[in-house]
Parts: structure tokens; sequence; C-alpha cells
């Protein structure tokens, strides 16, 4: 019985699954890159996570140097149209097939008939727009791995573990527990919420002292609306609890 060769794409062959090419002119020696340049092409890596690092650090150039901001513009950067190669052979490829491919995994809207500037954004040096963008672009450019490809059936050529691993070489690092809270929308609107309402609740205090009346002579409209307040102020400290506990699980 025989055992059948699997033939690797080839940006996994080359340690380099986002097929970051050669640029003519361009001297750049990357981290891991290999010493035999066999691939005139496309960069050759001695580990994959070199290929993932080269890869988030040209996405942090895309937004930093030219202003990249939304699915369109990285991946027409990064797979264009129409395009010459490092033998100046022209190709074609369709790049609108890809930003809609990246879109519905980053969950927003590709808008490819709208102009540019109107479609969702997203942030390159966002730890989980990042590690998202390549999941879904390893899997575009090399195609789904084998059935149990290192013991693993979802079609992925890596695991999670080891892009993180690259993304972490190129400084993109995960943030802690703490920041995930703290950036989270809901957790800052709760806050806001919550300091707003203190601030209502010591006011509406100040308010009966300064008139020189006790609690027992306060209103049942102003007891009310200190009540009120009071129960906004634990709803939203409770909402900011249950997020971090979620963030740790």
């Amino acid at each position: 019985m025989t055992t059948k060769t699997v033939r690797l794409p080839k940006g996994i062959r080359n340690n380099n699954p986002l097929n970051l090419r050669e640029s003519p002119g361009d001297k750049t020696i990357w981290l891991h890159e290999r010493a035999t340049d066999d691939d005139p092409q496309f960069e050759e890596f001695d580990i994959p996570e070199g290929g993932i690092r080269a890869a988030a650090i040209n996405f942090r150039t895309y937004k930093i140097k030219w202003g990249v901001r939304t699915v369109h513009e990285l991946v027409t950067r990064w797979a264009p149209p129409k395009g010459k190669d490092a033998n100046g052979v022209p190709y074609t490829q369709d790049t609108n097939a890809y930003i809609r491919l990246v879109c519905n995994a980053l969950g927003v809207d590709s808008g490819i008939e709208v102009p540019p500037r109107t479609r969702d954004v997203i942030d390159l040096e966002d730890w989980e727009t990042l590690f998202s963008l390549m999941k879904v672009m390893i899997r575009h450019e090399n195609g789904p791995a084998p059935r149990n490809w290192q013991g693993r059936d979802d079609g992925t050529w890596y695991s999670d573990d080891l892009i993180i691993r690259g993304m972490n070489m190129a400084r993109v690092t995960r943030p802690s527990v703490a920041e995930q809270v703290t950036r989270s929308p809901t957790v800052q609107t709760a806050a806001v919420t919550a300091v707003g309402g203190a601030t209502i609740g010591i006011s509406e205090l100040l308010t009966v002292a300064n008139a020189g009346k006790g609690f027992a002579e306060m209103d049942m409209m102003a007891m009310g609306r200190i009540l009120l307040v009071v129960l906004v102020v634990l709803g939203s400290l409770y909402i900011i609890n249950r997020r971090a506990k979620h963030a740790k699980g």
C-alpha cells in the first residue's frame, strides 16, 4: 500500500503563507528569511512564523505609511486585480472575490459598489482584527489544508498558537484581560453611565443639604430620583463586572 504524497501549496512550502511577493529592487532581509532564494516571485522563510511576522509588519506599514483603513484598500494593495510578476509577466486575479471573503470573515460590509471611504473601516494594528485577517487570508492564499493535517480536520494549515507567535514577533501582542474589558464599547458606556449617575446622585444630596432639609423631610419625587440613580449605577457596575468575568473565561 502506497501513501499519497501531498503537494503543498507554494505559500506553505515557502513558509510564506500570505504569499508576500518579492519587490523588484527591494533589498530587505527579513528575520528568518531563507539564505537560498529559490523562488524569484515570492519571499521564502525558514519557519512559518517568519512569513506571518513579515505580513503583519506590511499590514502595519499599509496603515501608517499609506493610510489604509478598509478591507477594500488592504486587499486591493495586497492582491491587485492586475499586476506584473518579478519577471515582468502580467497577471490578473479576482480581487473583488477576495475582498468579499475577508469582509465576511471580519463581519464588515464589503461595499464594493460604493465609494471606498464610506465602507466599514478596520484597524490593522488591532490584535483581534489582525488575527482574523491572518486566518482568512492564509486559507484563501493556500486553499484548505488536507484532512487530518497535523492532527486537525478544520482545514487550517497552522494552529492558532503558531499564528500568534508570528504576530508576537511583529510586536502585535494580545491585549490583557483588563485591556479587553476596558476597550469594550458596552463597558465604556456603562462606566460613563455609572460616573454620570453618581454625579447626579451627589448633586441631589447636595441640593437637599443646601436647602437645610433632612432625609425625613425629602419629598417623594426627590427620593425617587436618587433611588433611580442608585439603580443605574448598580446596573452599570454589574455590566462591567460581567464583562470582566467573560473576558477571563
